[in-house]
C-alpha cells in the first residue's frame, strides 16, 4: 500500500541521501544575508511596498535568514530530523524565502528561492519539483509585476526574470547531477556489498569442499589402511594355531599398511603432497593386491593399455576407487573371488570390479561415506559410477572417466 511519503518522495531523507545539498543552502543563505547587512551599513537599503522602515526590514529580513538556518540544523540532526517531514520542510522553506524578497533587493533575494527547487528536486518526485519551480517562478514574476516599480514589466525586470530562468536551469542541473553522483555512489557500495557476500559464500564453499576433500583423503587412504590392517589382523588371529607361519605373514602385512597409514597422516598434517607429486597406478594397486589378497581371497587383476595415457588426477581416482572397492568386498561382502580390471583408451579410462560376495540392495541408505566420497570424486572428474549388486549374488562396480589422457 502506497504511503503518502512513498506519493511524494523517491529517496529517504535528504540529510543523510544528500548531504551536499546542506553545503548549498548555507552558502546561499550566507550570501543572501551578508549583501543584505552590507546594502544597509553603506546606506543603500532598497525600497520596498511593505510599509515598513530600513532598520525594522533589516531586522526582520535577517531573523527569517536565521530561521531559515536553523530549520536546516533541525533536519540535520538525527535527533530532531522526524520532528518536521519533507512535505512540510519544504512548504516552510518556500514560504519563508518569499519573506526577504519583499523586504530586499529582489536582485540578490531571490537566490533564496533556489533553496526550496534544488531540495524538492533532489527528495520528491519529478512533478513535485516542477510544481515547485512553477511556483517560485510565479512568486518572482508577481514580486516584479506587482513591485515597487510603477510599470506593469520593465525592461529591467525582464533582464531580472531571464537571469532567474537561467539560475533555475542551473540549479535544477545540479541537483540532477548530484543525485546522478549520489546513485553512482549507492550502486558502487552495493556491487561491492554484493561482491563481498559472493566472496564470503566463496570462501566458504571452499572451505566446505576442502573439508570435504579432507574427509575423502583421510577415508580413502587412512581408513583404507586400517581396514588392511584390520584383515590382517583378524586373519592372524584366525590362523594362530592351525599355521603360525601365515599368521605372523598376515602380522607383517598388517604392519606394513600401519606405515603407509602413518605417511599418508603425515602428508596430511603437514601438507606435503604436492599438485604436480608423481602417482604411478599399477604399482599402488599391484602392492595392494599383495596385501588383501590370502588363500581364502583370490583376487584377478588384469590391465588393458599404458597409464601414461592416464592423467594423474584420474589415476588417483581410479586408486581411491579400488581402495574403495577391495576393502567394503573384505569387510561386508565374503567374497572368495575378485576379478579387477583396468582399461586404458585415448578417448576414455574404464575401472571394473567384480566379487562374488554376498552382495548388498544399493537402494538402502548406508551409513559409510565411502561410496559417497567417491562418487564425488568421479562426479568432480566428468565421469560415471555405476554399482549393481543383488543379494547372494555379488556386486559389480564400474566407473569411466572420459578425457583422462595428457
Amino acid at each position: 500500500m502506497q504511503t503518502p511519503a512513498d506519493f511524494f518522495s523517491h529517496n529517504n531523507l535528504i540529510s543523510t541521501t544528500h548531504p551536499q545539498y546542506r553545503q548549498i543552502a548555507i552558502i546561499i543563505y550566507s550570501c543572501v544575508l551578508f549583501v543584505g547587512i552590507f546594502d544597509y551599513v553603506v546606506g543603500r537599503p532598497p525600497t520596498s511596498a511593505v510599509p515598513l522602515n530600513a532598520t525594522i526590514r533589516l531586522t526582520v529580513f535577517c531573523a527569517v535568514i536565521i530561521c531559515m538556518c536553523v530549520l536546516e540544523w533541525i533536519q540535520q540532526r538525527p535527533q530532531t530530523r522526524l520532528l518536521i517531514s519533507p512535505p512540510l520542510h519544504l512548504l516552510l522553506v518556500t514560504l519563508l524565502s518569499g519573506i526577504p524578497i519583499q523586504l530586499s533587493n529582489p536582485n540578490y533575494g531571490q537566490l533564496l528561492l533556489l533553496i526550496p527547487i534544488l531540495f524538492a528536486e533532489l527528495t520528491f518526485a519529478r512533478w513535485v519539483s516542477y510544481l515547485t519551480i512553477f511556483a517560485a517562478f510565479t512568486f518572482r514574476f508577481l514580486r516584479a509585476a506587482f513591485g515597487e516599480s510603477p510599470n506593469f514589466i520593465s525592461t529591467v525586470d525582464v533582464q531580472a526574470l531571464l537571469i532567474f530562468s537561467v539560475l533555475i536551469v542551473l540549479i535544477w542541473l545540479m541537483a540532477r547531477l548530484i543525485k546522478s553522483e549520489w546513485s553512482n555512489r549507492l550502486n558502487s557500495e552495493h556491487l561491492h556489498s554484493e561482491l563481498k557476500e559472493s566472496s564470503a559464500q566463496l570462501a566458504h564453499m571452499a572451505v566446505v569442499n576442502e573439508r570435504n576433500r579432507m574427509a575423502r583423503d583421510i577415508h580413502d587412504s587412512v581408513g583404507h589402511h586400517l581396514a588392511a590392517v584390520s584383515i590382517q589382523l583378524e586373519m592372524a588371529s584366525k590362523l594362530h594355531d592351525g599355521n603360525p607361519n601365515a599368521s605372523l605373514g598376515a602380522i607383517h602385512q598388517a604392519q606394513a599398511a600401519t606405515q603407509d597409514a602413518l605417511r599418508d597422516v603425515r602428508k596430511s598434517v603437514g601438507a606435503l603432497r604436492q599438485t604436480d607429486e608423481s602417482f604411478e597406478l599399477v604399482p599402488a594397486v599391484e602392492m595392494l593386491i599383495s596385501r588383501i589378497a590370502t588363500d581364502q581371497l583370490i583376487i584377478n587383476y588384469r590391465l588393458d593399455g599404458d597409464e601414461a595415457n592416464c592423467s594423474q588426477p584420474a589415476r588417483l581416482v581410479f586408486f581411491r576407487a579400488i581402495q574403495e572397492g577391495l576393502t567394503n568386498a573384505c569387510k561386508h561382502a565374503n567374497p572368495s573371488h575378485i576379478n579387477l580390471s583396468l582399461q586404458f583408451l585415448p578417448q576414455q579410462s574404464r575401472l571394473r570390479i567384480i566379487d562374488d560376495g554376498v552382495g548388498f540392495d544399493p537402494h538402502l541408505p548406508t551409513s559409510g561415506t565411502g561410496l559417497q566420497g567417491l562418487r564425488e570424486r568421479v562426479e568432480a572428474f566428468g565421469g560415471s559410477l555405476s554399482i549393481e549388486s543383488r543379494l547372494d549374488e555379488g556386486t559389480f562396480l564400474d566407473i569411466i572417466l572420459p578425457q583422462p589422457s595428457l
